[in-house]
């Protein structure tokens, strides 16, 4: 499994394109979709999805994704400087 409540996560694969690199909160486990094991996941916004019971696209505040559909999001090495990751240059005008 890629995540596991709670934490942060991004959408990497959907059939939404605006929902690639969306990030959202992995609540808690979902139904299992067509086999594979889903997560319930909410964002800060209203998340297109598609709404089984209409047939037709909707919104939703929570959404069950695949767990192989997302990655979770996870700090720094505590053991690396953070000058190896950001760049830190400076210009000075006087």
């Amino acid at each position: 499994m890629n995540c596991k409540p709670p934490c942060m996560a991004l959408i990497i694969k959907s059939d939404f394109p605006e929902l690639i690199g969306l990030p959202v909160e992995v609540t808690t486990e979902s139904t299992d979709f067509y086999g594979e094991f889903c997560w319930v996941v909410r964002a800060s916004r209203p998340i297109p999805c598609w709404n089984e019971r209409t047939g037709m696209d909707d919104v939703a505040a929570e959404i069950a994704v695949p767990d192989s559909c997302l990655r979770p999001i996870t700090g720094l090495p505590d053991s690396e400087p953070i000058t190896r990751f950001v760049d830190i240059t400076v210009k000075v005008t006087a």
